[in-house]
């Protein structure tokens, strides 16, 4: 246990906790852009530079707004998807803790998918109750 500890201590005064982290966020925060002339484009100076932009279909969660919300770490919500369900009164949705956001965040979220959808890149998916109640125990009152 002590030698668990001292690695995790090692790895934060050292910087491998934060490029870890750094590691984690570009994989789920940026995406490179894709250059649909080929290779042409490169030699007429017109490419854009190699890297990476921010992903435009996600809500980011950090800062002040990430405190706000009360989020350890900062996040993002992609809102290229929805999930919609039919509850009935099997269920109490009430039950469920730590799922509220501010309104700040509410209508932000709700402004990026109206937004993806005039862009054709919003999906909608439906979760049968059955599924959503074997994965979210606490909301059933039967």
């Amino acid at each position: 246990m002590a030698d668990q500890t001292d690695k995790i201590i090692s790895d934060y005064i050292n910087g491998r906790t934060q490029a870890k982290i750094k590691s984690i966020e570009s994989r789920y925060l940026y995406r490179a852009k894709t250059d649909t002339l080929g290779i042409r484009t490169a030699y007429k100076g017109t490419a854009e530079p190699d890297g990476k932009t921010i992903n435009d279909e996600y809500v980011l969660i950090i800062g002040t707004e990430q405190q706000q919300n009360q989020f350890s770490v900062p996040s993002f919500i992609d809102c290229s998807k929805s999930y919609k369900i039919q509850l009935d009164s099997t269920v109490s949705v009430g039950n469920l803790t730590n799922r509220s956001c501010t309104p700040t965040l509410r209508e932000s979220v709700k402004n990026k998918i109206l937004d993806m959808k005039k862009m054709g890149k919003h999906t909608e998916y439906s979760i049968s109750l059955s599924d959503f109640k074997k994965f979210n125990k606490k909301i059933s009152i039967i």
